[in-house]
């Protein structure tokens, strides 16, 4: 048996609840997955960092330098800089897409929960 209070359907409300727990879990498993991928790529690219500094320490040898080879590798290390901040920015705008996801579905969720709230108080 349910109980009735006036001014407020307990059904309506226990559905309600339903939904902001599907959409929770909605959420969170948007979250998991735009994580999931970052956290992929990510780890490509510490793979690749990682071997192409080891290729560049093997390629070190102890000997003088002209200025032309230090002026090359200065401009190796300036593209590789540039190269790993557009990644770095690509991994922010990553996140930031999956933020905007998860927050979208909460969003959503909320406006429609405060109209059926006000729908179940008036019933």
């Amino acid at each position: 048996m349910t109980t009735q209070f006036p001014f407020f359907d307990a059904k309506a409300f226990a559905s309600i609840q339903e939904k902001n727990f599907a959409a929770l879990v909605e959420a969170n498993k948007a979250a998991v997955a735009g994580y999931q991928d970052l956290a992929k790529r990510q780890a490509t690219l510490v793979e690749a960092y990682l071997a192409d500094a080891k290729s560049q320490l093997s390629n070190i040898k102890p000997e003088p330098v002209s200025m032309d080879a230090a002026s090359a590798k200065a401009e190796e290390f300036k593209l590789a800089v540039e190269k790993a901040a557009g990644e770095a920015k690509d991994l922010f705008e990553a996140a930031h897409k999956t933020n905007v996801e998860v927050f979208e579905i909460l969003k959503a969720r909320a406006d429609t929960a405060l109209t059926e709230v006000k729908k179940a108080m008036a019933a």
